[in-house]
């Protein structure tokens, strides 16, 4: 017996989103699957099915299978946000708690602040509990982990893991040539997150001739293409919206060798860290620039939640 639980690997079954899905939380979970832990088996099991009437239709089945899944050697890993998302797995850690089943929470919704304070006393009690029974919840931030600690639960066991990102070039080999270098940004578009004050900062620098600028995510596209239009970039700046994750690979290996043939054509920077970094202090983006080396640890893909059309039971879409 002690031989054959032995032999038997750890399974971290992530609940989280479909193939269907797009979004950062996607992206994340993603890198999980295809990443992880030597010796330990990673597996999907989907919960939002990319669309508002698949996940209600597919639900019940979801909790069923939920029900009778393996329960040895099994860690559940529940990947949550606001809303529809945080009741879906609120639902999914009453049968997990039955069954006796381990289950960690990792937290992605950016707006999970508003929804717990809009919350009734009583659904606030249910997400204190979600917290509190989990094994360990996962914050993006330590701003995140004292929001926690301070709102939800003081007795919960919150670590911090910022989210991951795959090293595409590093350091990025010069090129010889001519052309304007590419930068691109990659992530939800929103003024939030920074995506209207690099368009402002590409213009101010007037950069028209030696860069060409592109956004990939999905988002605020619309108001963004808009303000590019209004800032006289359209010859220099494209709006590409949400993009598949193969091709915004392609885009960020060819931006990173660009943006280092560009700025240091000779050879003498040593990794694109340092490049970009540059860009962020002569675009006048100083917050960016003076915490540049935790923006290269939480990774490219910054993402905020996608707010659901509908609160309770898992209709609406999964945030982040």
């Amino acid at each position: 017996m002690g031989k054959q639980a032995e032999e038997t690997p750890l399974v971290v079954v992530h609940f989280g989103q479909s193939a269907r899905s797009r979004g950062g939380m996607r992206t994340v979970q993603d890198l999980f699957l295809r990443g992880g832990v030597p010796g330990v088996e990673q597996r999907l099991f989907p919960v939002y099915e990319g669309s508002a009437l698949r996940t209600f239709l597919l639900f019940p089945f979801r909790l069923l299978k939920a029900a009778a899944m393996r329960k040895e050697n099994v860690v559940a890993q529940l990947h949550t946000a606001e809303k529809g998302s945080f009741w879906r797995k609120w639902a999914i850690s009453r049968i997990l708690r039955a069954r006796g089943i381990p289950y960690v929470v990792h937290l992605h919704g950016a707006n999970f602040d508003d929804f717990f304070e809009a919350s009734s006393p009583a659904a606030k009690r249910r997400i204190a509990e979600f917290f509190e029974q989990a094994a360990c919840a996962v914050a993006l931030s330590g701003s995140w982990k004292s929001w926690l600690e301070a709102n939800v639960s003081r007795t919960a066991n919150v670590a911090v893991v910022e989210n991951p990102c795959e090293r595409v070039v590093d350091p990025p080999p010069a090129r010889s040539g001519k052309g304007p270098a590419k930068i691109l940004y990659a992530g939800i578009v929103g003024e939030r997150k920074g995506a209207f004050d690099l368009a402002r900062a590409f213009a101010k620098g007037n950069l028209r001739d030696v860069a060409r600028l592109e956004f990939c995510g999905n988002g605020e596209v619309d108001a963004l293409r808009a303000k590019v239009s209004e800032l006289g970039l359209a010859t220099s700046v494209s709006v590409a919206g949400w993009t598949p994750h193969d091709e915004m690979l392609r885009k960020m290996e060819d931006s990173t060798r660009e943006i280092g043939r560009a700025l240091d054509p000779r050879g003498i920077g040593t990794t694109i860290g340092s490049q970009l970094k540059t860009l962020m202090w002569l675009f006048g983006i100083h917050f960016l620039a003076k915490n540049w080396d935790k923006v290269m640890e939480i990774g490219a893909w910054i993402y905020k939640g996608i707010g659901n059309l509908i609160s309770y039971l898992g209709i609406g879409e999964e945030g982040r």
